[in-house]
């Protein structure tokens, strides 16, 4: 079951943090007596020494990044980082640090080395009160945007970042909209972005606001009352498609008669990263695979699923998965995760659908205390 089955595709701009908290790190204190000698302090020391690296090993970010407002979290390099990821990190680390700012020139200087020519911005709402625009175009555009955020407050903004592939990252952002002059939302959003990079510099960046209704509140202290815009084409297929697994119309027989209506013959889905425990594959191809991987996923409960969509253009389209991952039979995680999935639809029927998980563990965990469970019995 899914719940709210027709959200709408929305947008946001890069915003930014002031957090420069640390890596977690431990104290560690020791006493021993004099009569322990020599033999006893070189035991400390070891064990210093390997606390020291326990520290280090917790401290490191493992991929995708977690869910963190700490600036040097989000923006720390991995070994296997690609050069679009490693750029996306050190951009964000710039936005984060001021180095965009408006005052003294900093937001063209920066601009200059960090866009292309003909870059361009694009939102997937205009928020008139907020003065944001659909589109911004070149380093003038870029310090626009800028100065369209200098009024909101960012300090719960927490960024992770996903790497599609062929220079383009995702980056979705969890906050609590607010203004510096002290208007504040009742609830988080997650908003998103993608930018495409190029020989180390942006090209693009389509920035989605999850709910461009909340900010606009924060301006006029009302509800605003315009109505939502109807899902037409590609998008109002991926909906349906959903939709019709939401109500069991891929269930069993009912996948064999009704996938060739939604899903094309050269369908792949594929799961970021392969998690063997949960039982789900690491990718499925063709009609067949889609009825397989529908089959796999039964295994889960669905029930707490709260999707948000956005349409990149007209044939890719991006999901934030809110979920509390839950195994039928009663295994739950401890808390909601926000997983990613880029959705490929063409003439109307799915071709790709890639699966990001942003924390990967809470969804291996539930297996590990299933295995537990069953010892005990």
């Amino acid at each position: 079951m899914i719940s709210d089955m027709t959200n709408q595709f929305e947008q946001v701009p890069i915003l930014e943090s002031d957090e420069t908290a640390d890596l977690p790190s431990n104290a560690y204190e020791s006493t021993l007596p004099k009569k322990r000698g020599v033999i006893a302090v070189l035991v400390t020391v070891l064990g210093l020494a390997i606390a020291y690296c326990m520290c280090t090993l917790q401290g490191s970010p493992s991929k995708p990044l977690p869910k963190t407002g700490s600036l040097r979290a989000a923006t720390i390099l991995e070994e296997a980082d690609s050069p679009a990821m490693a750029d996306a990190k050190a951009s964000f680390k710039d936005w984060a640090s001021g180095k965009y700012a408006l005052e003294g020139g900093q937001c063209e200087e920066t601009a200059k080395s960090a866009l292309l020519s003909d870059f361009t911005l694009t939102t997937n709402a205009a928020i008139v009160d907020a003065g944001i625009g659909n589109q911004y175009t070149g380093i003038d555009g870029m310090c626009a945007w800028v100065k369209n955020l200098e009024q909101f407050d960012f300090k719960t903004f927490s960024p992770a970042f996903y790497d599609f592939g062929e220079g383009r990252i995702l980056s979705t952002f969890t906050w609590m909209p607010a203004l510096k002059s002290g208007a504040v939302a009742d609830h988080n959003v997650t908003d998103a972005s993608l930018v495409v990079w190029r020989d180390h510099k942006m090209h693009s960046f389509q920035y989605f606001f999850a709910e461009p209704d909340s900010v606009e509140k924060l301006f006029t202290g009302d509800i605003p009352t315009k109505m939502p815009e109807e899902p037409t084409g590609n998008f109002k297929a991926w909906l349906d498609l959903r939709g019709v697994w939401a109500i069991g119309g891929f269930h069993g027989s009912n996948c064999t008669k009704n996938v060739g209506d939604h899903v094309a013959s050269s369908f792949k889905m594929v799961n970021v990263p392969y998690i063997p425990s949960t039982g789900i594959d690491e990718e499925y191809l063709s009609t067949d695979g889609f009825c397989a991987w529908i089959k796999d996923l039964e295994k889960f409960d669905w029930s707490s699923m709260a999707p948000t969509d956005f349409a990149i253009d007209d044939t890719h389209f991006l999901m934030i998965n809110k979920i509390t991952p839950t195994v039928k039979g009663g295994v739950k995680a401890p808390h909601h995760v926000e997983d990613v999935v880029l959705i490929t639809m063409k003439d109307s029927k799915m071709e790709g659908f890639k699966y990001f998980y942003s924390e990967p563990t809470v969804w291996s965990a539930l297996f590990d205390e299933v295995k537990v469970k069953k010892v005990k019995k």
